[in-house]
């Protein structure tokens, strides 16, 4: 078994020990916070405004709020100082108080250091441990061990699952599943490297069942059958290009995914409806009709009838795999052709509700645009004191997170496009002097579109990314390579999408407050460009590297709708205050106020 804990073993029930709590809601704490007659006032009024950040971050008014330390955990650590308009001290200080606020009232625990001593076998084992950091990571998990009666040697997944519950009910945790994982960690760390150390390895649990039945699973003529597949639907080898026997087009190794995953549901799905596992050996069995109508409607009917973006998925795959193995005119083809056509929502008429939302954090809100706009330089200021401090990779990986959003801002790549780039490809020194990089060049199979995209390269924007190659880059992982953001573990591949994507939208809600993926930098370039030049459509248009108007005609509509919304505004209040001396004259004459029915003071 691996050190790291990461093997997977078969569901394990939770222990269900742990008392439930009917949890107060933020207007009842409110309301008890000043009979608290033992504090100081002044500390009193610290956490009454303290628990009016929880209504703030919540949206929601005092009596909805419930103070659920698995709702309050993510809701308090996933917040940034900059988010709240307050200093990162004053931030802190509020957590303080909440914290001290949630015991008082017993919904969390008290720290490691304030509860109970261990009992003797947990406090040898304490002892032994030679790494600070390790027993940092299971001194909490020590205590709640020893407070259920458990000891060293009757450690198992299900204590890994009842301290897991314990982060969930009785922690303010964020990521109480990372945590889990850190601790599982150490605890094999542990057995390989401390003498006495219980030599039991832990797993990490699965604690609930996966969504689909995975390929181990499947009949292996089935699996060969996906295989086949996959080689039908991807590039062909040499000497193959004309000898294919498939008349279905080829596929990116992203859309062979989709693809796959979405054989994954309607293998489920069929398996569902009442057919054996073992008697699924080809594709084909899927593909008959009938089978895909209730294929499709069984996946639907699991997401309450509406049209998600699986069962989007799951549409397109069955149209896919339909057109490698049946003639273009064969009823399977026009049945799963149809059944696509179904599955698509309609054509969305304007931004979305979450594209509108992060948007609308920079209208009208000019200090938290100008520091989207400064922040790449100051990340770059941050990584240079990283640097001196010593902290090379560190200040490598906030360097890239600079330069991504500096391209973001010039050039609003997609996730794809943005961790592709490579020195002398997609980014290139042609059409200059060779001095500086002069051009982004990214072909159409980069793009989802696949429409080519040829953008220059500002002048200040290829000196900060010659500072990032000069300077930090060489710090990190892979420097050798020609990706212009190497991945930390492999030479051959760029940075994660994901990973990376994370990695800015957490620098940028850390210093500007603000919630913003990659994608939404399209959204905003779209919105500075229309405020610039309301006709500049075409320009926003070529900036997307879209072949229609659609898109940019999206933000072209939000923004006048705000803009219409703003001029009613203000003709209606001006239109109220200029009526407010004769519309009262007339409504006391119309309708006389009542006279009190009260007792005269």
């Amino acid at each position: 078994m691996p050190p790291d804990g990461n093997r997977i073993i078969p569901e394990v029930s939770v222990p269900n020990d742990v008392p439930a709590l009917v949890y107060p809601t933020l207007a009842a704490v409110l309301a008890e916070v000043p009979t608290w007659a033992d504090l100081p006032n002044r500390q009193r009024a610290c956490m009454i405004s303290a628990l009016k950040l929880l209504e703030r971050l919540s949206g929601l008014p005092p009596f909805l709020v419930v103070l659920d330390p698995a709702v309050i955990g993510p809701l308090l650590e996933g917040t940034s100082a900059a988010a709240c308009g307050m200093k990162p001290s004053s931030l802190t200080t509020y957590k303080v108080q909440i914290r001290h606020v949630m015991r008082r009232c017993k919904l969390i625990d008290l720290p490691s250091r304030s509860r109970a001593p261990l009992s003797q076998e947990w406090l040898v084992l304490r002892a032994s441990l030679p790494d600070h950091h390790i027993n940092s990571r299971l001194q909490d998990f020590m205590s709640v061990c020893d407070a259920h009666h458990i000891l060293p040697g009757q450690v198992d997944e299900k204590a890994v699952l009842l301290y897991a519950q314990t982060l969930r009910t009785r922690r303010l945790t964020r990521f109480p599943a990372q945590t889990r994982a850190k601790l599982v960690q150490a605890w094999n760390t542990a057995v390989g490297t401390v003498a006495g150390w219980p030599q039991r390895r832990l797993v990490n649990p699965v604690t609930r069942k996966a969504k689909t039945i995975p390929p181990t699973q499947w009949s292996l003529p089935f699996k060969e059958d996906v295989k086949r597949f996959e080689r039908e639907a991807s590039q062909p080898q040499q000497g193959e290009r004309f000898t294919r026997e498939s008349a279905g087009p080829v596929l990116r190794q992203e859309t062979i995914k989709s693809r796959v995953s979405g054989i994954r549901m309607a293998v489920t799905a069929y398996v569902a409806l009442g057919n054996p596992l073992q008697d699924l050996v080809a594709l084909d069995q899927l593909l008959v009709p009938q089978t895909m109508v209730q294929i499709m409607n069984h996946v639907c009917d699991g997401y309450g009838g509406a049209l998600t973006g699986s069962v989007r998925q799951l549409g397109a795959t069955l149209r896919c795999v339909a057109r490698y193995r049946h003639p273009e005119e064969s009823d399977v083809v026009k049945t799963a052709r149809v059944l696509a056509k179904q599955a698509t929502p309609p054509k969305q008429k304007g931004l979305s509700r979450r594209t509108e939302d992060r948007l609308m954090q920079f209208i009208d809100a000019p200090l938290r645009r100008a520091a989207l706009l400064s922040l790449p330089k100051r990340l770059l200021e941050d990584a240079s004191d990283l640097k001196a401090a010593g902290k090379g990779r560190q200040a490598a990986w906030m360097a890239a997170d600079a330069i991504a959003i500096a391209i973001e801002l010039h050039c609003p790549l997609r996730r794809r496009a943005l961790t592709n780039l490579r020195m002398g490809e997609e980014l290139t020194r042609v059409g200059g002097d060779g001095a500086r990089w002069t051009q982004f060049v990214i072909e159409g199979d980069i793009n989802k579109t696949e429409v080519p995209l040829r953008w220059p390269v500002a002048p200040a924007l290829s000196a900060m990314i010659d500072t990032y190659i000069a300077e930090y880059r060489p710090l990190g992982s892979h420097p050798e390579t020609a990706w212009l953001f190497p991945a930390r573990d492999a030479a051959l591949v760029p940075r994660h999408q994901n990973g990376f994507s994370r990695a800015i939208s957490e620098a940028i809600y850390r210093y500007v407050g603000a919630e913003v993926n990659v994608h939404l930098f399209r959204a905003f370039a779209g919105m500075l460009i229309l405020e610039a030049n309301p006709d500049a459509l075409d320009d926003l248009r070529q900036l997307l590297g879209h072949s229609t108007l659609d898109t940019a005609l999206r933000y072209y509509a939000f923004r006048q709708r705000l803009k219409a919304a703003d001029r009613i505004d203000t003709l209606i209040t001006h239109k109220m205050a200029e009526a407010e001396p004769a519309g009262r004259d007339a409504l006391e004459k119309w309708q006389p106020r009542r006279k009190s029915l009260g007792p005269k003071p």
